[in-house]
């Protein structure tokens, strides 16, 4: 190899000294990949696949949420399916150690409202379409939640603090369905989400695609 092909190129299409420079460079990390809870691996760009009985299909994953609660933690991903919104949420079985699937769809969210806040904790509380929900919890305070999102897996994560409050009820089929509740601390926007369990063996997830 002559002095030509060390500056114009080899038959790989880079020189010599491009080779040499590209040697030394690390791929950048993504976020989504340094949290410390993400058994799943689901990155931003990447897709959830679900194969439900109620629910089905192939969803971009739009971000990825870090909740820590400090005794727990769950990851939940915003998925994207049409114009709705819905929350992927992965969490851990206490006893068994077992991961365990959540779909949330969001049905309301607002502006802080005292009277709505004051009503969080009972005993019960109604959904926006009239069903009453049992507060899982069993108590007047919320669980308190420090939040990392990842929207950019390159670019700065958000750092929040939400309340969160937990409500069930046993659908006509015996099903449970869950209503969480969260609430921003920083500004008091107020989210309603209904959910169900999905089957494990139901839900995979594919990587984002290499840029």
């Amino acid at each position: 190899m002559g002095l030509k092909d060390i500056i114009v190129g080899d038959p790989e299409g880079k020189t010599l000294y491009e080779k040499w420079r590209d040697r030394g460079k690390e791929k950048p990390v993504r976020n989504d990949d340094t949290l410390s809870f993400n058994p799943v691996h689901a990155q931003v760009g990447g897709y959830a696949l679900i194969d439900g009985v109620e629910f089905k299909g192939r969803f971009e994953i739009k971000a990825v949420a870090l909740y820590d609660k400090g005794y727990d933690q769950i990851l939940r991903c915003l998925i994207e399916d049409g114009e709705q919104n819905r929350i992927l949420e992965i969490a851990t079985e206490k006893k068994t150690k077992e991961l365990k699937y959540f779909l949330f769809t969001l049905v309301d969210e607002f502006g802080f409202n005292e009277d709505f806040y004051n009503e969080l904790g009972g005993p019960d509380l109604p959904d926006p379409n009239g069903l009453i929900y049992t507060n899982s919890l069993r108590t007047k305070e919320p669980i308190k939640a420090q939040v990392t999102i990842v929207e950019d897996p390159f670019a700065s994560v958000q750092k929040k603090s939400f309340e969160i409050w937990a409500y069930s009820r046993k659908r006509n089929d015996g099903l449970d369905e869950y209503l969480h509740i969260e609430m921003d601390t920083d500004d008091g926007w107020i989210l309603l989400q209904t959910g169900i369990e999905l089957i494990a063996t139901d839900i995979s997830f594919l990587p984002a695609p290499k840029t």
